[in-house]
């Protein structure tokens, strides 16, 4: 159900924990519809507020994350170019590998892992 929400983490790509959480969102504004018997669409709205209130804050830092590591064309090349000087490195995958990026290309220091994986 929580996939169906197209939750994207912009940064990194990732998405399996914003679908959970999503689903998770869903699944208390349906309980709350039952039990209210109120199935309008101002009442249903309460999904999308669950989520602002959940992943609006995670998004909003990822979006400023990204905007501040990538702000031109040539720094999706860069990223381009590191992973296929990689390809053989399982560890350059996904996530970990936009990981590796921000830590050997852009000095980041900061957090790596997403800020919904528990």
């Amino acid at each position: 159900m929580g996939d169906a929400g197209n939750m994207i983490e912009q940064l990194y790509g990732g998405g399996l924990p914003h679908a959970m959480v999503s689903g998770k969102c869903a699944a208390k504004a349906a309980v709350e519809a039952l039990e209210a018997k109120d199935f309008s669409k101002d009442f249903l709205k309460r999904y999308s507020d669950y989520i602002d209130a959940t992943l609006g804050p995670g998004y909003t830092m990822m979006e400023m994350l990204r905007k501040a590591v990538f702000s031109r064309p040539e720094d999706i090349k860069d990223l381009i170019a590191f992973k296929n000087e990689r390809l053989k490195d399982v560890r350059c995958s996904g996530a970990e590998g936009m990981g590796m990026f921000l830590k050997e290309k852009r000095g980041y220091t900061g957090p790596m892992k997403s800020v919904y994986s528990k």
